[in-house]
């Protein structure tokens, strides 16, 4: 069962080749199948186990480019404590799982602490040259409460920007009130744009 929630929670459609999803969905749906029965034999679990494993790493293979991955990320403030693993070079690092230093918990980036939780901060992605984007994927710091992983420290209201020179934006996805999650992919599509700059701004 854990390996079922954990693909589920790191894996979205919108990242892969249609091929590769369907057949990582068709091993997703019978291993889900089998774990929920009773009767199902332990020879049976670990087949379903091995195909889903399988399937779950060809989508690795069959990924849409990450525009962001090893690219610069620059702040308004970053939180950097490499005793506990956070800093602002993993937001670009493309690991969806850095474990900290304390178990039971995926950390990264963060911005600076502060008393007042209500506060604005931004963090922004230069891709190194304007390209279509539509898409922005995060994974957010999350912590293990009471047998479920939580993200925590995300922002509720924010839009994401993008620009072709880093000083005008334009506001492509706004969300309010967004709510506290369980840990996996948090993705916001938007229409196809040229911009060279992708930018998170917390309000």
């Amino acid at each position: 069962r854990r390996q079922i929630d954990e693909t589920k929670a790191l894996r979205r459609q919108a990242f892969y080749m249609p091929a590769a999803w369907l057949s990582y969905q068709s091993a997703l749906t019978a291993a889900e199948t089998l774990a929920a029965d009773p009767m199902a034999a332990d020879a049976q679990l670990t087949a379903a186990a091995a195909k889903l494993a399988e399937a779950d790493k060809a989508l690795d293979s069959a990924a849409y480019e990450n525009l962001a991955k090893g690219k610069t990320a620059i702040a308004s403030s970053s939180n950097e404590d490499d005793y506990w693993g956070w800093g602002i070079r993993y937001v670009t690092d493309g690991n969806r799982k850095n474990e900290g230093r304390q178990a039971g918990e995926y950390v990264g980036y963060c911005s600076n602490l502060t008393p007042d939780k209500d506060h604005a901060e931004w963090i922004y992605v230069d891709l190194g040259k304007e390209q279509p984007v539509n898409n922005m994927t995060i994974y957010a710091g999350s912590t293990l409460i009471d047998g479920k992983w939580l993200s925590y420290g995300f922002p509720k209201d924010f839009t994401i920007d993008v620009s072709t020179d880093g000083k005008n934006w334009t506001t492509v996805h706004t969300e309010t009130d967004f709510p506290l999650s369980a840990y996996g992919a948090l993705s916001f599509g938007f229409d196809r744009t040229e911009a060279r700059f992708v930018r998170l701004n917390a309000q």
